[in-house]
């Protein structure tokens, strides 16, 4: 066939009428929008705001040293220096300063050395905080020793002071001690529980051919346990007292009766003779 003359009039008016830069689809034009939105998105991205310019720009020319178009550079030049050295005597080139001191852009209102200031107050507060709390735990490790201490002699003396009342108080013939912690407690009888007492009191009864009723019975052992119970009661009471108090309580007896000091080791004659005992504690005598 013919080729198709494209210089003719026939070929412009069989073509379509698509303007430059109009988009007729529908779908074409939505992903055009899309388009659009993405490549203004990257843009406004990629444009920095005015405050990270300026940052950029002064971190730049922060990082380069002065060339020497520089007059200041010319001017120390034209003085003596030179690149890498630093500032000052030669005598202290050495530990002098060989780049500049950086600047610091501050972003909040605080004054000059604000910070530093605050800074060195915590830690001073800390150190301060930190010596006192290691003090006080020092003093209560150091207290406790010596409370340790102290009532470890205490209760050293009150065993001798046991061991001299029941001396003297059996060189008297006195059977019992007033109290009965004033003596050691291997020196004293064992004590027989009451409802075992009760029992040989009961046997005693049958044996001897007598009625006994439950009434009786329970009345014996309800006694024998009361008995019991308040020895216990007392014991529990006697170990509540603090040793020094018994320490105290003991060594005024022993002075008062037998007028006899644990830590002058003397059985004085009378209470005249005892004016010359330095005192009633162990510290009166240590002082001596």
């Amino acid at each position: 066939g013919d080729e198709d003359d494209y210089m003719s009039a026939n070929f412009l008016a069989e073509s379509e009428d698509l303007r430059p830069g109009l988009v007729h689809s529908r779908a074409t034009k939505r992903r055009f929008e899309a388009e659009k939105k993405h490549h203004e998105a990257n843009k406004m991205s990629r444009t920095k705001s005015t405050k990270q310019l300026m940052e950029d720009t002064r971190t730049e020319a922060l990082s380069k040293p002065l060339g020497e178009e520089n007059k200041g550079f010319n001017l120390l030049k034209m003085m003596g220096f030179k690149p890498g050295m630093g500032l000052g005597k030669a005598a202290t080139a050495g530990s002098s300063l060989k780049e500049p001191i950086p600047i610091v852009v501050r972003a909040n209102r605080g004054g000059l050395g604000q910070e530093s200031e605050a800074r060195e107050r915590i830690e001073a507060r800390l150190k301060t905080t930190s010596e006192a709390e290691c003090n006080r735990m020092a003093e209560e490790f150091r207290s406790a020793k010596r409370s340790k201490a102290l009532l470890q002699q205490i209760e050293g003396d009150l065993r001798k002071s046991q061991r001299a009342c029941y001396n003297l108080d059996s060189a008297e013939d006195i059977k019992e001690p007033e109290q009965p912690w004033f003596w050691p407690s291997s020196t004293l009888p064992a004590s027989t529980d009451g409802d075992v007492r009760n029992v040989v009191c009961l046997d005693e009864d049958v044996a001897d051919g007598g009625i006994v009723s439950s009434d009786d019975v329970l009345v014996k052992q309800t006694r024998g346990w009361d008995d019991s119970d308040n020895e216990a009661e007392e014991e529990e009471e006697e170990e509540d007292v603090d040793p020094s108090e018994r320490l105290k309580v003991l060594t005024e007896y022993l002075r008062r009766r037998h007028h006899y000091c644990i830590w002058c080791v003397i059985q004085f004659e009378d209470e005249e003779d005892m004016t010359n005992c330095p005192g009633p504690t162990r510290a009166d005598h240590d002082d001596d």
